[in-house]
């Protein structure tokens, strides 16, 4: 049941019953790696998931013997890396979160004509329009207007390029002006 989110991945499809036998096989090992390294029921299956993607993306690299040790150490390093960047990733949400709950010192700083432009629309409409864009363009415009992060910092946060990150801010902006100005 695994392996058919992934069949569309597989360059050969003839591969298809092989790797739906390798993750029937391994599943339950290879969740078992990533909740002694998470300890959390979620994320360990999510990077079970990500693990047999990648797996499956390779699956032409893999030996006729899908139960071989080569296989199956060829699975746990996925899963270990898959592992560490989620924690890495865990761990600045958390850093953030630690950041925030510091900022409250109250410290002002001057407010640009954006951010003048910003503050003039009626609370409830912009919720409305912020709840209408896409998730990335949420976080990130939440973490540059309403937290004052930077595009460094944000780009660190959310494992992209300062470029994107400005870029996010950016047309999330022009997305919210547009649904409050009725475009």
């Amino acid at each position: 049941m695994v392996a058919i989110m992934f069949m569309d991945l597989l360059d050969d499809p003839a591969e298809e019953p092989r790797f739906t036998q390798m993750c029937e096989h391994y599943k339950n090992y290879i969740y078992t790696i990533c909740f002694s390294r998470l300890h959390d029921e979620h994320l360990a299956e999510d990077c079970t998931w990500m693990t047999f993607e990648q797996a499956a993306k390779q699956f032409h690299k893999f030996d006729g013997d899908i139960f071989s040790n080569r296989v199956r150490n060829l699975l746990c390093t996925i899963a270990v890396a898959k592992c560490s960047r989620e924690w890495r990733k865990q761990k600045r949400f958390y850093e953030v979160g630690e950041k925030l709950s510091e900022q409250k010192d109250g410290t002002a700083r001057e407010p640009s004509t954006e951010d003048v432009l910003w503050n003039r629309w009626q609370l409830e409409e912009l919720k409305s329009a912020i709840d209408q864009l896409p998730e990335h363009y949420k976080v990130s415009l939440f973490l540059a207007k309403i937290y004052g992060f930077s595009a460094k910092e944000i780009a660190e946060i959310c494992d992209i390029t300062p470029e994107t990150a400005r870029k996010r801010v950016s047309l999330a902006m022009k997305e919210v002006r547009n649904i409050l100005e009725g475009e």
